[in-house]
């Protein structure tokens, strides 16, 4: 157990360094593991020893904004042993709310219209606008390839090519509703 806690804890000192030192790369450590097995379990009543192997895995969670760096990283990461568990873009907070501030100021002038058309259509004179609902999906996190979660594993590595990740598209949703005073 002792080999395998120092081959990781050496490998991510080694990682965390490197990461640290992208400013552009939010870096944090994840779960650390170890666990027993015997690769040539005996039969039930066997009075051999059990001949017990050791492994272990601790995680870096890389965040960020520059693409080309965190995929950059990413790769001299891999080179030094780690593997990857995950990579995925989703859309910024700030990008996000951006979009939605463009939503809410389409769908009240497409709001206002309709009103306007309602009251026109009922021969009223002027509308009012009571009460305005806008309920916005919120659930779009920070992003990037987040969750670039690594595992390091005792062993060597063979060069690596960096990782290559395109960004997709993400919906960004809405719902607005009014309470609308028709006057004659």
């Amino acid at each position: 157990a002792r080999t395998v806690q120092d081959a990781i804890n050496r490998t991510m000192q080694a990682g965390v360094a490197k990461a640290k030192a992208v400013t552009s790369v939010k870096v944090n450590t994840g779960s650390y593991n170890i666990y027993s097995y015997d690769p040539n379990p005996q039969p039930a009543g066997s009075k051999a020893k059990p001949r017990l192997k050791w492994r272990g895995s601790q995680t870096i969670e890389l965040e960020g904004k520059d693409s080309a760096a965190v995929l950059d990283l990413t790769g001299k990461l891999q080179d030094m042993g780690f593997a990857m568990n995950g990579l995925n873009y989703i859309l910024s907070t700030e990008k996000a709310e951006g979009f939605r501030d463009q939503l809410i100021a389409r769908a009240l002038g497409t709001l206002k219209a309709r009103a306007a058309l309602m009251a026109k259509s009922l021969g009223k004179s002027s509308y009012e606008l009571l009460e305005i609902n806008v309920d916005s999906n919120a659930n779009v996190v920070p992003y990037m390839p987040k969750a670039m979660m690594m595992r390091a594993e005792a062993g060597a590595a063979a060069d690596m090519a960096t990782p290559v990740a395109e960004p997709g598209q993400t919906d960004v949703t809405l719902t607005v509703g009014a309470s609308v005073l028709l006057k004659p």
